[in-house]
C-alpha cells in the first residue's frame, strides 16, 4: 500500500509500506547420500532431512521531491526492508540445527537534476546501501554468523540534446564498498564509467551506442585465508590478494 501528499506546488512527499508472510510457512526435504571407506569396504548412508521455516518480509519506502524552479529539481529516496527466518531441523528423525536468519537492508539517495538553456542536463547525487546479515543458531555452543556490506556511491552524468534526433549523455560514479564477516573485512574503491550517444534518422530508425564498465568485488569467502571444511573430505580456503576485476559493457544497435 501507498499514499502521495502534494504539501503544495513545489513538494511533493510519498510513502510505500509492504508486509508477505503472517509468518509464511514452508516446508522442504531433500536426501543425501555420504559413502564411508573402511579398510576396503564402502558403506553408504542415506541423510534424510526435513526443514520447516517461517518467515516474513516487511518493507518500506519513502520519497521525496522538490521542485526548485522549472529547470531543477531535487529527490531524495530512502528504502527499508526486514526479513526474518526461524528454520527447524530434522536429520532422519533426530534433532538437527534450529538457527534464525536477520537481513536489514537500508538504501538511501539524493539526486539534484538541473537543465541548462535547454540542452544541458546535469545529473549529480549521491547514495548508501547497508546490508546486514546475521545467522544466529538456537544452540548456544554455535557461534553466530554475521556478514555485512555497505556501498558509498557518488556520481554525476551530463546529458546534451543536440537537437530532437540526437544526445549523448557521459559521466562516472565513485563507488567505495566495505564488506565484513566473523573472519574477514576488506575495502574497495572503484570508478565506473559510462557513456550512451543516441540518433534517430529521417526514416525513424535509430542508431545507439553504450559504453559502461561496472565492478564485481570478491566473496568474502574468497578472501578468507583459513581452511574450511564442509565436509570431512572437502575443504577450501581463499586468498586475501583478491581484488575486485572490471567488465566492460559495449552495445552497437
Amino acid at each position: 500500500m501507498g499514499t502521495d501528499y502534494r504539501i503544495n506546488k513545489k513538494h511533493l512527499l510519498g510513502a510505500e509500506a509492504s508486509i508477505k508472510g503472517f509468518p509464511a510457512t514452508t516446508f522442504g526435504q531433500s536426501n543425501s547420500f555420504d559413502t564411508i571407506s573402511v579398510n576396503g569396504i564402502n558403506t553408504t548412508m542415506q541423510n534424510i532431512t526435513n526443514t520447516n521455516t517461517d518467515h516474513y518480509d516487511l518493507s518500506g519506502n519513502l520519497y521525496y521531491k522538490y521542485k526548485i524552479d522549472s529547470t531543477a529539481k531535487l529527490i531524495t529516496y530512502l528504502y527499508y526492508t526486514n526479513t526474518q527466518t526461524n528454520s527447524h531441523q530434522n536429520i532422519n528423525n533426530e534433532r538437527g540445527l534450529d538457527y534464525k536468519k536477520t537481513s536489514d537492508n537500508l538504501n538511501y539517495k539524493i539526486q539534484y537534476q538541473k537543465t541548462f538553456k535547454n540542452k544541458f542536463t546535469l545529473t549529480t547525487g549521491g547514495r548508501y546501501l547497508a546490508n546486514n546479515y546475521k545467522s544466529t543458531p538456537q544452540d548456544t555452543i554455535q557461534t553466530v554468523f554475521f556478514n555485512d556490506f555497505y556501498k558509498l556511491t557518488a556520481f554525476a552524468y551530463l546529458k546534451i540534446r543536440f537537437n530532437k534526433n540526437t544526445g549523448l549523455m557521459f559521466g562516472s560514479s565513485f563507488e567505495k564498498y566495505e564488506a565484513e564477516n566473523n573472519d574477514v573485512k576488506t575495502t574497495f574503491n572503484s570508478f565506473q564509467p559510462r557513456i550512451n550517444f543516441h540518433k534517430t534518422t529521417k526514416n525513424n530508425g535509430k542508431f545507439v551506442f553504450e559504453y559502461g564498465q561496472q565492478t564485481q568485488y570478491p566473496y568474502l569467502s574468497d578472501l578468507n585465508p583459513q581452511m574450511t571444511y564442509q565436509t570431512a573430505f572437502i575443504a577450501s580456503m581463499g586468498n586475501p590478494e583478491l581484488k575486485p576485476y572490471l567488465y566492460h559493457h559495449l552495445s552497437l544497435e
